[in-house]
């Protein structure tokens, strides 16, 4: 937990993504995650959490469905998504929120 605490208060935005091992849809979504941490690698952090792992912080951030994706900063949710999203529909909530 103090890992993702620390990640989520710096000043370096930070995208979360909240999956399970058998949920399938989380695991297509990674990919697309990959492509964009690439992309954004030098503004934003990417931290995968498994949701059946970390009860304390899934419970903290009321996560009911997978996958769900927060982008923090400075400890503070910007946006939220608890969808299936495309690569460009990701690229363009993380262009508009943050910059």
């Amino acid at each position: 937990m103090d890992d993702f605490v620390s990640l989520i208060q710096a000043s370096k935005p930070t995208l979360v993504i909240f999956y399970a091992q058998w949920h399938k849809p989380s695991f297509q979504l990674f990919s697309t995650l990959n492509r964009i941490q690439t992309k954004f690698s030098s503004k934003v952090n990417l931290f995968f959490i498994n949701a059946e792992e970390k009860i304390e912080i899934t419970k903290k951030y009321k996560i009911i469905q997978l996958p769900t994706v927060i982008l923090f900063k400075e400890s503070k949710i910007i946006w939220r998504s608890t969808s299936i999203l495309t690569e460009e529909n990701l690229l363009n909530e993380i262009q508009n929120t943050l910059f």
